[in-house]
């Protein structure tokens, strides 16, 4: 046996022998010695015994590294094993290569595996029939619809038709009659975008807002795939945990792994990331309008409250989930358990024909009805024209404990209350919530070492 191996023990022999391996082309990038091995005795090229006695026979060899070693030992033991086992093993070698070496590529241009690149001509043979509805049909627009669906040739193919009927039914193709996009000079893949949340709060949660913004993100992320590279929040207010784990599920798993809360050194991570020259300087950078106002406001529209003039309705037709009568001189309570600390109660109720009593307390005894004065007040009880102007509101349950909703009709003694109301408890994101706690501790740490 050992004559055998000597007889290729050299890094020459062994391109001579293995002139079409993979592993003298492969751009893969290991740089676990460990994972080398692992991933070699998966596709049954070497075991351990295999493996230490041929570093022991060949110890000196010209290998450029350790990696290479390893690549050369997983070559020697398929030679030196039967026939039958050698094509097994070329079989599964090679399907190991291809996928180390595509797991360590981008999958743009200029940056593909073999499988890849051949995966790419057939998607453009697949969809020639409807390239000229497409905006663009290089390689880099095509290659876009295949990382987003991790190179899966039927769903890239089914993702960029449902696209083509898009821009049809929302006739896309005829803004460019009216808007010229600006000139880059050169190849555009992704953008960073900045999401600031100065002034977010709980009227931005209103439901159908939410689902509205819901339908707009789902639009992007079917036909608009891998065109962000971050998505920098920034200035976000402790309510931001909760509207993140409201829309976070119509994000794509590669899209959330894109966006970064980022604390109060948020100018300077920015920075970082983006030239000074594009970054306005109301956000740290440099660049200003012509007048010299910081915020760009001839490149950047601020959002802020919609003018009344956009108005298409006064108001929506609101589905209630549920409809309770309070009898004259009674009221209703509806209890709340809420376990995790920072969740958001958020309620909607209208009444027909006259106003009700509205409050929000939390229990001081668990499992009895408790009257309105034996519990803790969290929304001040007042009377609401709720039939005239459905009303809706929230409180920040900052502890748990069983929250009572009370719709009072105790004052009248003449006229019951139809009610219906939908209520909702919101849960922050957890993994949003760490961070801010993160930034919160350091922002601490620095004001104490400022004292």
């Amino acid at each position: 046996m050992s004559g055998r191996y000597d007889n290729v023990c050299t890094l020459e022999n062994l391109r001579i022998y293995f002139p079409n391996s993979p592993w003298w082309n492969t751009t893969a990038d290991i740089r676990d010695l460990e994972t080398t091995k692992r991933v070699l005795r998966d596709a049954c090229l070497v075991n351990k015994d295999d493996d230490e006695r041929l570093q022991k026979l060949c110890p000196d060899q010209a290998l450029v590294s350790d990696q290479q070693r390893e690549e050369w030992i997983g070559e020697v033991v398929r030679c030196v094993k039967g026939e039958a086992k050698r094509s097994v093993a070329t079989f599964h070698h090679k399907r190991a290569v291809s996928s180390i070496a595509e797991a360590a590529m981008s999958g743009r241009v200029g940056d593909l595996s073999p499988r890849q690149a051949e995966t790419l001509a057939k998607f453009r043979e697949n969809v020639e029939d409807i390239l000229p509805s497409l905006p663009v049909q290089d390689d880099h627009f095509l290659l876009r619809w295949l990382r987003a669906r991790g190179f899966n040739l039927q769903k890239a193919e089914h993702m960029v038709r449902k696209h083509v009927e898009f821009r049809k039914q929302m006739k896309v193709d005829t803004l460019t009659s009216t808007w010229e996009p600006p000139e880059y000079g050169k190849q555009i893949e992704t953008i960073s975008m900045i999401y600031d949340c100065e002034n977010l709060g709980m009227k931005h949660l209103w439901k159908p807002s939410v689902e509205l913004y819901g339908e707009v993100l789902t639009m992007f992320e079917d036909n608009y795939p891998e065109g962000l590279k971050t998505l920098f929040v920034i200035k976000a207010p402790k309510i931001f945990p909760v509207a993140y784990n409201l829309i976070k599920h119509f994000l794509s798993e590669d899209t959330r792994k894109k966006i970064q809360v980022l604390g109060g050194n948020w100018k300077e991570v920015l920075l970082q990331n983006i030239d000074a020259e594009q970054l306005p300087a109301y956000y740290g950078g440099t660049l200003t309008d012509p007048d010299g106002n910081p915020k760009c406001t001839s490149k950047i529209n601020f959002g802020g409250d919609v003018p009344k003039t956009y108005y298409i309705l006064d108001s929506i037709k609101q589905q209630y989930e549920n409809t309770v009568t309070v009898n004259r001189g009674s009221s209703f309570q509806s209890d709340y358990e809420i376990l995790l600390p920072g969740s958001v109660l958020r309620w909607q109720f209208m009444t027909e024909n006259a106003d009700i009593g509205f409050g929000v307390y939390l229990k001081t005894k668990i499992g009895e009805r408790q009257k309105a004065g034996e519990m803790i007040e969290m929304v001040c009880n007042q009377r609401y024209n709720s039939h005239l102007v459905p009303e809706d509101g929230t409180v920040t349950c900052m502890e748990p404990g069983i929250y009572v909703l009370r719709f009072d009709n105790t004052y009248s003694i003449i006229h019951s209350k139809k009610v219906s109301y939908s209520v909702e408890v919101l849960l922050p994101d957890k993994g949003s919530e760490a961070q801010m706690d993160d930034f919160g501790k350091n922002i601490k740490e620095m004001d104490d070492n400022e004292k």
